[in-house]
């Protein structure tokens, strides 16, 4: 299963909920708000959801991240991305 990342109106996906996020696919990353580096772009609602209100210092990010990966394969037994 590939995990679909754009929207058919070309908006990114949420990684989390899959609810189109506010940023068109080409919008440059250094634009955007809530994006995770390695691993896309989150809605607001998700963004807050798991880092708070506050912009974490990337390696909590990071951190965070790699953990619900983890979770996901051991779950499902495999991540595709």
């Amino acid at each position: 299963m590939k995990l679909e990342t754009i929207s058919k109106t070309g908006y990114d996906l949420c990684i989390n909920c899959g609810k189109e996020t506010k940023y068109l696919a080409n919008t440059p990353i250094a634009e955007r708000y809530n994006y995770v580096k390695d691993a896309g772009q989150l809605c607001d609602d998700c963004y807050i959801q798991i880092y708070g209100t506050e912009i974490k210092p990337l390696w909590e990010r990071r951190k965070r991240i790699l953990g619900i990966q983890k979770e996901i394969k051991e779950t499902c037994g495999v991540l595709k991305w």
